[in-house]
């Protein structure tokens, strides 16, 4: 369904893209998950939601309107938010990361 997808949209070499696209959600999404290397996670998640607000969302902006996209948009800006303050903050006091930090 990956490749499908990515075809679909226009992307080049969707049969690579889709699974390269699905692994990285997985694993961005398991390191910010178990707060291993939070902030090297987090960047694949912010990557994925920008191209996926670019190439899924804009083009509903300009077919229904300025009310519908933001109401469409609301997830995708949310999980990119999320993403970024990982990316600034790290993952906090009860993250891996930081048990292997104060051990050092």
């Amino acid at each position: 369904m990956g490749a499908g997808r990515f075809a679909e949209m226009g992307f080049p070499f969707p049969e690579f893209l889709g699974p390269w696209v699905g692994f990285w959600e997985i694993a961005g999404g398991l390191l910010v998950l178990i707060g291993l290397l939070t902030r090297a996670g987090a960047v694949p998640l912010i990557i994925t939601m920008i191209v996926a607000i670019i190439t899924t969302k804009l083009p509903n902006f300009a077919a229904d309107g300025l009310v519908a996209a933001l109401h469409s948009w609301r997830l995708d800006v949310s999980l990119l938010l999320a993403s970024l303050f990982l990316f600034i903050a790290g993952g906090g006091k009860f993250a891996l990361d930081r048990l292997i930090h104060r051990s050092r």
